[in-house]
């Protein structure tokens, strides 16, 4: 039976994400990275609502950590 790992994160921590194709990374506080098999386009339908802006193309941004 395959193992799948499953993680729970505040959206309060992520800092950005960013798409690489099919992928997508997660850069939180304390200098975390988080790789996911799902789009960014998928996670941009999740948190659109919840304070993050798509700035780029491949790039989706927390609002609270935008300084200018």
């Amino acid at each position: 039976m395959e193992q799948v790992e499953c993680s729970f994160y505040s959206v309060a921590e992520i800092i950005r994400l960013e798409g690489d194709r099919n992928y997508t990374n997660f850069y939180f506080t304390n200098n975390r990275k988080l790789l996911s098999s799902k789009t960014l386009k998928e996670y941009e339908e999740i948190l659109s609502d919840k304070g993050f802006i798509r700035c780029h193309k491949s790039h989706l941004v927390n609002r609270r950590f935008v300084k200018n």
